[in-house]
């Protein structure tokens, strides 16, 4: 469901990401700098009442429409684009798991079963990714890895995929928007000393607390 973000320049030094808000659709083309990113462009074209509800896109042709409408004010031409789904419509959860499961393993493990233990609907309804993110030794001794189990409803992603190929944009980058928020904040903490960038971030998804330390590393 997701790809790393550097999928979206490939061989290029820019890329372009599409937010589709209640309020608007927002277009931004980045360039690739040495220091990190810069925004190039930012365009924003208001979206009309009822073509999005409840955080739900429920006129995926207009909103289509509406994305051409925003690149061709902004001039920028582009057939691949990284967008995000609302965090409401989405579960996600820190699970632990055996440290000892090879990728194949771990990918079975999380994908097929403890997806379905976590999911209020039914697993074949839902698309799930994963990720590492740390080892840990557990108060028995064992050793396992936290895992960042991430799902959302394939109607919701599958309305977002539809909207955009009626737009004629492929989507190479598809997360939840609250984590593309985070790692924005992440990368502009970075041009600070440790002691100054040194700041938790505390999120709730449902009732899922995740903390994350930005170090400035």
């Amino acid at each position: 469901m997701v790809k790393s973000f550097n999928s979206l320049f490939g061989k290029s030094n820019k890329g372009v990401g599409i937010e589709l808000a209640p309020e608007g659709v927002n277009v931004v083309q980045l360039r690739k700098q040495r220091q990190g990113l810069k925004l190039e462009t930012f365009t924003s074209v208001p979206v009309p009442e009822g073509v999005v509800i409840d955080g739900q896109i429920t006129g995926p042709a207009a909103m289509a429409q509406l994305i051409q409408q925003a690149l061709a004010e902004s001039k920028i031409k582009t057939s691949r684009v990284a967008t995000g789904v609302p965090g409401r419509d989405s579960i996600v959860r820190i699970i632990p798991v055996p440290a000892e499961l090879d990728d194949k393993e771990l990918r079975e493990m999380v994908l097929n079963h403890e997806a379905g233990l976590y999911l209020p609907y039914p697993r074949e309804e839902a698309d799930v990714d994963y990720q590492k993110l740390g080892y840990f030794v557990d108060e028995d001794g064992i050793e396992k890895v936290h895992v960042l189990l991430v799902a959302t409803r394939k109607e919701i992603t599958d309305t977002y995929i539809s909207t955009f190929e009626q737009a004629g944009l492929q989507i190479d980058v598809l997360e939840i928007n609250s984590f593309a928020l985070i790692r924005t904040i992440r990368e502009q903490l970075r041009q600070f000393g440790p002691q100054e960038a040194a700041v938790l971030v505390d999120i709730e998804f449902d009732s899922t607390e995740i903390a994350i330390i930005v170090n400035g590393t």
